[in-house]
């Protein structure tokens, strides 16, 4: 079943944090997104639009970016 990527069952920031808490690099294949911007009007298959795509992108690199900044904070 999919969900929204901040809206599923899974927390993503808490599994970024393990991730990073690892040391470990995050693989990151952003694919099935909202169609979004006018996208409906172009010939996507569903689930990857432009636009939809690079909104969840974005809100993965957000949240990879709030968690290294938090660690960060926490060895200061």
């Amino acid at each position: 079943m999919e969900a929204p990527h901040i809206g599923g069952r899974v927390n993503l920031v808490e599994l970024v944090r393990i991730f990073e808490r690892e040391g470990r690099s995050l693989p990151m294949r952003v694919d099935h997104g909202r169609t979004i911007l006018g996208d409906e009007k172009r010939a996507y298959n569903p689930g990857y639009s432009f636009h939809g795509r690079m909104l969840a992108f974005a809100q993965v690199e957000g949240m990879m970016a709030a968690v290294k900044d938090e660690i960060k904070n926490l060895m200061i």
